[in-house]
């Protein structure tokens, strides 16, 4: 809850500084490149099947710490 407070006193503060016209140009640049994150993302997701590695092998046999 705090955080959202804190993110919305920002928002304020910047909407005092700057005008209407350019915080809107300002916000849509961003979430554009925001989405095209997500789609870039999404890319890699399709073409390697995921971002992280879910399961790790520890070569078992040659292993000190697991005995």
């Amino acid at each position: 809850m705090v955080k959202f407070i804190c993110i919305v006193y920002n928002l304020r503060r910047i909407g005092n500084i700057l005008t209407r016209d350019v915080l809107k140009e300002y916000l849509r640049i961003h979430s554009s490149s925001i989405l095209g994150i997500f789609y870039l993302n999404r890319l890699y997701i399709i073409r390697f099947g995921s971002l992280f590695p879910t399961e790790y092998k520890l070569p078992v046999e040659n292993s000190r710490w697991l005995s």
